[in-house]
């Protein structure tokens, strides 16, 4: 049988996560000054909930597990930022 169907007129999209120690986190605003930080929290949130499935609770609880664990996550960071193979934006 087939292996791979097409549908169309699908929009494709994806969402990337980030911790704060990501280099690819330098210089991100979420805001540009013509939305209210609450109107576009709320966007975002509702575009990863009906396009992407996301759970908030579950979001949430990632977040939540991120910051407790921050200084570890930044330690691991730090050993791996401007290494061979990676892009270096220290």
């Amino acid at each position: 049988g087939e292996c791979i169907a097409m549908v169309d007129n699908f929009t494709f999209g994806a969402v990337r996560a980030r911790t704060p120690t990501s280099a690819g986190m330098m210089g991100v605003k979420l805001d540009d000054g013509n939305v209210r930080e609450e109107e576009l929290s709320e966007k975002l949130w509702r575009c990863l909930v009906d396009d992407f499935g996301v759970e908030i609770d579950v979001a949430r609880s990632c977040n939540g597990f991120i910051k407790d664990h921050l200084l570890g996550i930044a330690i691991d960071n730090l050993k791996g930022q401007c290494t061979h193979g990676h892009s270096c934006k220290l």
